[in-house]
């Protein structure tokens, strides 16, 4: 995504330019008084980009370094919808948004441990890149992205499947959050791994019970759990 498409899509958006203003405006192209607009358009649609959808931005801002990353109207507005939600509720009011266990006698990773979780990370993304196009990159509108990927290829796994890939993806999201919000990897003598000391409240986070929770219930949006653990 290029600055002229950011321009056309700020103009529509926020401006309420119409297909032939932005087509004369920003593009430098002679547009009829009746009909064309169609450059502009196209363009607007690669991105999912509607008649319903012109000036909804008005007054609100537009940032665009966020919608490079999602790259779509509608992740962009999923996005900014779940944090002005996540902002609305205190730590106490949202249980079930930030999964939490109180455990205790957490063990800090070895390097070789610690090595090994991220190398395991790191292959979730590849794989999922390479067999899915899931496009995973530890960025927060990859969020999104593994939201959808897990809809569309394990909404009915089994029992059994659904234990496995909570704890492949546990481990990616984990170190998406550990990554963006600090925090610290550590495991219990049973092997639960977690991150100590996540966002502004420094809350104990079980990467793998979220993922879980996800799975089996497909309403619950890793989107929101993030969104909650940054605001606190």
């Amino acid at each position: 995504m290029n600055n002229i498409e950011l321009n056309i899509i700020e103009a529509y958006l926020v401006n309420r330019w119409s297909h032939r203003v932005i087509e004369k405006r920003i593009l430098g192209l002679d547009s009829p008084v009746r009909g064309g607009g169609y450059v502009a358009m196209s363009i607007l649609h690669q991105y999912g980009i509607r008649g319903s959808h012109k000036g909804m931005l008005a007054g609100k801002g537009f940032d665009r370094a966020l919608f490079s990353k999602c790259k779509n109207i509608s992740s962009y507005l999923e996005f900014i919808d779940s944090q002005n939600q996540a902002h609305e509720l205190s730590s106490d009011s949202s249980p079930n948004i930030v999964l939490e266990n109180n455990v205790n006698n957490f063990i800090e990773l070895t390097s070789e441990e610690f090595s090994a979780l991220i190398q395991a990370s790191d292959m979730v993304i590849q794989m999922s890149n390479e067999q899915y196009c899931a496009e995973l990159d530890y960025s927060t509108a990859s969020i999104l992205k593994l939201n959808g990927h897990l809809d569309k290829r394990f909404h009915s796994s089994s029992p059994s499947n659904i234990e496995a890939l909570s704890e492949l993806y546990g481990v990616y999201y984990g170190e998406l959050v550990r990554r963006s919000l600090g925090g610290k990897w550590v495991r219990t003598h049973g092997d639960i791994y977690g991150l100590l000391n996540v966002g502004p409240n420094e809350r104990t986070v079980l990467p793998m019970d979220i993922l879980y929770n996800r799975l089996v219930n497909t309403k619950e949006s890793l989107l929101y759990n993030y969104i909650a653990l940054k605001a606190g």
